[in-house]
């Protein structure tokens, strides 16, 4: 409990929650838990509806809890889905931009009517 006067941060994850010890979830102040175990979830929160909350989360939400200031925030991460350029071919094996729907010559690196990169 010393190093927290001194300013020192230790930040520990693992993907089961029983593998943590329990300074990790007692010392901290501000905790960020996305959804777990019922079981470890008594440990961070007295009240039986937040722990089902917490339980039910959906993927890519968390719960902030600033035990400094008594507040909560609930956020969500962005779920970033790439992708791939799909070109749209004809039997003749003609290329088209997938932005306009140019007719594309087969050597070429852009469409030269949107600027596409292809």
């Amino acid at each position: 409990r010393a190093f927290r006067s001194r300013g020192v941060c230790l930040v520990l994850a693992d993907h089961l929650p029983n593998n943590l010890f329990e300074g990790v979830y007692k010392l901290p102040s501000i905790k960020v838990i996305f959804r777990s175990d019922k079981d470890f979830l008594q440990y961070i929160s007295n009240y039986p509806e937040e722990q089902d909350d917490l339980a039910n989360q959906k993927n890519r939400r968390a719960l902030i809890l600033d035990g400094v200031n008594a507040r909560k925030f609930a956020i969500h991460t962005i779920d970033y889905s790439y992708q791939e350029q799909i070109n749209e071919s004809g039997s003749s094996g003609e290329m088209y931009c997938s932005n306009c729907k140019e007719l594309l010559e087969m050597s070429t690196k852009f469409c030269h009517k949107c600027g596409t990169i292809i």
